[in-house]
């Protein structure tokens, strides 16, 4: 089974209010409408989306546009260290203290290998369930993205593909033998 992973689009900063409920911008629903029209992009099968508001809604895009259904798992979600609080001040080195292994985790969220351990046990099941599919998009966000791809492909360090994947943007994995066949456009 392939598994289209996908970047959830741009989002609106909204500190007033918790992370798990911001939603698109306008631009971003433009981006990802351009994305999933664009003849470059797989045909899936059907559509799986983080519970977080952003990715809902770029799943419903993609599911809109290829007509297969879509389905949610709160186990897709962000690492839990990147959606307990707005940071405001210090940003950078926060994401550079626990990319570099410096702090276990932030804010009492999961550690990267906690984090990975969740995520990748839910492709597994999702592969189980779905069997018969063989390309299904996985609407995610990009700190988990990161650390997965880094473990998959030594192409870029996991800090580095933090800033590196666009929002939106995939790249897919051939799940069986855990080998990226399509690498993130990334930003230019």
């Amino acid at each position: 089974m392939k598994f289209v992973l996908i970047r959830h689009s741009k989002t609106k900063f909204d500190p007033s209010i918790s992370i798990p409920l911001w939603y698109l911008t306008d631009e971003g629903k433009e981006r990802a409408q351009e994305l999933f029209s664009n003849n470059d992009f797989p045909k899936v099968d059907l559509v799986y989306s983080s519970l977080q508001t952003k990715a809902v809604e770029t799943a419903l895009i993609l599911a809109k546009s290829q007509t297969v259904p879509l389905k949610t798992d709160a186990e897709l979600t962000e690492v839990s260290s990147f959606t307990r609080e707005v940071f405001t001040n210090g940003y950078e080195e926060m994401v550079d203290s626990y990319y570099g292994g410096k702090v276990e985790r932030l804010l009492g969220g999961e550690t990267i290998t906690e984090a990975l351990e969740r995520f990748e046990k839910t492709l597994d099941k999702i592969n189980e369930i779905e069997k018969d599919k063989e390309n299904i998009a996985i609407v995610t966000h990009g700190n988990i993205l990161a650390f997965l791809t880094s473990k998959y492909d030594n192409t870029k360090t996991a800090r580095e593909l933090h800033d590196f994947i666009q929002m939106p943007d995939y790249s897919v994995i051939d799940w069986d033998i855990k080998k990226l066949i399509k690498y993130w456009e990334g930003k230019k």
